[in-house]
């Protein structure tokens, strides 16, 4: 509808629309400010995609749903609260994301899809609430000024290059319950000096921790039954 409108300065959106449809305000370089309603339920595909003006973006407690790409490439976005009450923030949703320094991720969100993070590399800071199941493939891949991130009870899995290059994490805590850490993922992490793999992981995948050149030290427990090249 207002695709590559890049004049475009301020919207206003009703508070009787639901759903924020695909690619709506796409590449609308100029936006600065969006004020998203209570009633929205779903933030749709690509919807403020290429937005880089947008500095910030407040989303009411009813939208559900992040959708793919939605805010990708939003490089001058520095602040976004994610509510309770969504449950999916989907594949490259915040992606290339740049200027974004610190996300928190309620407990309500029980998906997060592939990419979702990748290359925000201003991104310090991240708080991942129990709810989610497993941290997706590329999640923060990229993410070179990661330092902290939580990572709940609850997680099983931690997905392919799912940390990849994030060279300024400096410490990460697995939970048990995590079985499965996936190829490649925290390749690269060079500012990792020490990691505790729990007694629940039976699988460490293919260069799960290469070229962590920082690392001095770590314990395998012998519930890991394999570990690939």
């Amino acid at each position: 509808a207002f695709q590559n409108c890049t004049g475009l300065t301020a919207v206003a959106i009703p508070n009787t629309v639901r759903v924020i449809e695909h690619g709506v305000f796409d590449s609308c370089t100029g936006l600065k400010k969006v004020a998203i309603p209570k009633g929205v339920m779903a933030i749709g595909d690509m919807a403020f995609q290429n937005c880089t003006g947008l500095t910030a973006v407040a989303i009411p407690n009813t939208v559900r749903e992040i959708g793919n790409g939605a805010f990708r490439d939003c490089t001058g976005l520095k602040k976004v609260v994610i509510p309770k009450g969504v449950t999916e923030i989907w594949q490259g949703a915040f992606q290339n994301c740049t200027g974004l320094t610190a996300v928190a991720i309620p407990n309500t969100v029980r998906g997060i899809g592939v990419g979702a993070f990748q290359n925000c590399t201003g991104l310090k800071k991240v708080a991942i609430s129990k709810g989610v199941t497993k941290i997706g493939d590329w999640t923060f891949l990229g993410c070179s000024g990661l330092t902290s991130v939580t990572i709940p009870n609850g997680v099983t899995e931690i997905g392919r290059e799912a940390f990849l290059g994030c060279s300024g994490l400096a410490s990460v805590t697995i939970p048990n319950g995590v079985t499965e850490i996936g190829r490649r993922a925290f390749r690269g992490c060079t500012g990792l000096a020490s990691i505790a793999i729990p007694s629940s992981v039976t699988t460490i995948k293919h260069e799960a921790f290469a070229e962590c050149t920082g690392l001095t030290s770590v314990v395998i427990p012998d519930s890991v039954t394999d570990i690939a090249e």
